[in-house]
């Protein structure tokens, strides 16, 4: 939107009185915003009939000679309809003055900041013609927030995806044997599910030291695995051969499983 801001008797006067002296103008120290019912004619204004706020912050850019650009930020505190916009020299002389989308004026909310972009021109000092993005300045830092998250899930997708892949083959394998239901305890942080076939084992009984491995004899490995069925799961570290086929495991074994799958893992 747009905002006419015109120069104030008090502000050429003043102008005019740094002009005859030689001295520079004061410059440009805030912008002030208010609540009250517009001077009917904004050059003779002298002050905001209503002062509400002020900028909290103010940055100004020189463009050229005849043009500066002016970056004003209004507190986040506060909820009112601004309808009138004054600009301030640093002795507080009101050099330029406006009203803003009458008669209702801008309602700012609470918890909301504003950032009052504008550039001011004295090729025409008649009018002043600013230009206001009213940005919610909240709302602004969310989207880069929500960008940066983006740009790392882009970034991290890839190591994201090698973690999850061993435990999601182990649930595709529980799935694809009818179980549906998987349990696993992560013993640690770097606790992983190796991608390899599971074994359909059976006959398992609590309080047992061993696993009756006869068929697996000559392709299963020492080292650690899990075992688990609809009801239960637990981890067991396989040792070596004992007779009959039997596998001896560290721990004795927690639960009985009349029937199980054991799948390779590593969870030291």
């Amino acid at each position: 939107m747009s905002l006419i801001l015109t120069p104030t008797h008090a502000g050429m006067d003043r102008e005019n009185t740094a002009l005859a002296n030689g001295e520079p103008l004061p410059k440009v120290a805030r912008v002030v915003v208010g609540t009250g019912v517009p001077h009917t004619d904004p050059a003779t204004a002298t002050a905001l009939v209503a002062p509400r706020a002020q900028s909290v912050q103010l940055a100004i850019t020189r463009l050229s000679d005849t043009a500066i650009q002016i970056n004003a930020g209004i507190d986040k505190t506060g909820a009112y309809a601004i309808t009138e916009v004054g600009l301030e020299l640093a002795d507080g002389t009101l050099y330029a003055y406006g009203t803003l989308m009458p008669p209702a004026g801008f309602f700012k909310g609470e918890g909301i900041a504003l950032e009052l972009p504008c550039v001011l021109s004295r090729s025409n000092l008649g009018q002043l013609t600013v230009d206001w993005n009213i940005l919610d300045v909240n709302a602004l830092a969310e989207n880069i927030k929500n960008l940066a998250l983006d740009a790392f899930t882009s970034e991290a997708s890839p190591i994201i995806a090698d973690l999850v892949s061993p435990l999601e083959q182990a649930v595709r394998y529980s799935w694809e044997d009818g179980i549906q239901r998987f349990e696993m305890e992560l013993f640690s942080p770097r606790f992983t599910l190796r991608d390899s076939a599971p074994i359909a084992i059976s006959g398992v009984v609590a309080g047992d030291d061993s696993l009756d491995l006869a068929e697996h004899t000559d392709t299963l490995t020492s080292g650690d695995y899990v075992i688990f069925n609809a009801s239960h799961a637990e981890p067991v570290r396989i040792l070596a051969n004992l007779e009959l086929g039997r596998r001896r495991v560290v721990n004795n074994l927690q639960y009985t499983y009349p029937n199980a799958t054991l799948a390779r893992s590593n969870w030291t």
